[in-house]
């Protein structure tokens, strides 16, 4: 579940789907599988796409910020 959260932040903050893949050495495909299946998880959308844009909508706005500090605190556990 940490590596899908973690996809879905790095989509919201590269802003499309393939920078993100890009980004994280995945196919397009493969990064919309990962939030495909956190939508389906959560059961809401997260974010809204269409062929030429991709934004987040309400819940995924309010969801960012918990895998944000939760990968936080993973990664600070890390490096203590």
């Amino acid at each position: 579940m940490l590596r899908v959260m973690a996809t879905f932040v790095r989509v919201a903050k590269a802003g499309s789907l393939t920078a993100a893949g890009r980004d994280m050495g995945l196919s397009q495909s493969a990064v919309s599988q990962q939030i495909v299946a956190l939508d389906r998880h959560l059961n809401v959308r997260l974010i809204q796409r269409t062929t030429r844009q991709m934004t987040l909508t309400a819940a995924g706005h309010q969801y960012l910020h918990r895998p944000h500090a939760i990968l936080h605190a993973v990664q600070d556990a890390a490096d203590a």
